[in-house]
């Protein structure tokens, strides 16, 4: 809890260390600079993230689930990941695909103009926070994201979080926890204005899509497959997959 003087006590730093609040503070969100490695290089020029999911990678073994998980100290059965699927083919030659959900980072993202106290920013990067001092936990964001990539955290004052593309490791010049974790390298991490690798290879000869793009907001979650694969993308969006660990 929170003291009256407004105060973490070390106890809830620890178990909330991913807690946007610590995290933005020590980014300098506040009244100072975003470190260059976010938001902008040396050149002056601002990187432009995005995350590639493979889905003829995915075997869905949940390690990016898992891995977020610990990462970011999300609270007991809340994830910032999920994994949902569907099966294709006819018997007996079937198979399932796997699609992993998150925040999508909207290019027009309907949480932020739904945030009353403006506690919701999109950085020049594409990466959307949001600023915990300004968040009232009333949950307007929540109900406005259409693929449910937000939730609350009764351990503070049930202020919203989601994912933010581990912005706190790309400070450090790492990847995305579920990046590096992903044991079938489905996952793709890069920057689209300096597209290097097998990212550069991923946009410019893959066939790319969006989950969620019938609600028209882009974003900077893509997933590579065929045309087949993301004609079916809407039949997993109503597909509500629970998991029992947390």
């Amino acid at each position: 809890m929170r003291s009256s003087k407004g105060i973490w006590n070390k106890e809830n730093m620890i178990e909330g260390s991913r807690r946007q609040l610590l995290k933005w503070a020590s980014l300098g969100l506040f009244g100072l600079s975003i470190p260059k490695s976010i938001d902008a290089n040396v050149q002056g020029t601002y990187p432009s993230y995005a995350m590639i999911v493979d889905l003829e990678r995915c075997m869905g073994c949940e390690a990016c689930v898992v891995s977020c998980k610990i990462d970011q100290n999300t609270p007991q059965g809340a994830f910032n990941i999920k994994i949902k699927s569907i099966t294709i083919g006819n018997f007996p030659q079937v198979r399932p695909i796997f699609v992993p959900v998150q925040c999508n980072h909207c290019d027009n993202p309907p949480c932020l103009s739904a945030c009353s106290k403006g506690a919701i920013k999109k950085l020049k990067s594409g990466i959307v926070i949001t600023d915990w001092r300004l968040c009232d936990g009333k949950g307007q964001c929540i109900k406005a994201c259409p693929i449910g990539a937000r939730h609350l955290d009764e351990r503070f004052g049930n202020r919203s979080f989601k994912c933010d593309l581990c912005i706190e490791r790309l400070e450090k010049g790492l990847k995305p926890a579920c990046v590096e974790t992903c044991p079938s390298g489905a996952r793709i991490f890069g920057d689209l204005n300096n597209p290097k690798g097998e990212f550069r290879e991923y946009i410019s000869k893959k066939h790319l899509f969006q989950y969620g793009a019938r609600f028209g907001r882009g974003g900077r979650i893509f997933y590579a497959g065929n045309e087949n694969l993301e004609s079916m993308i809407p039949a997993v969006e109503n597909r509500d997959e629970k998991r029992d660990f947390s």
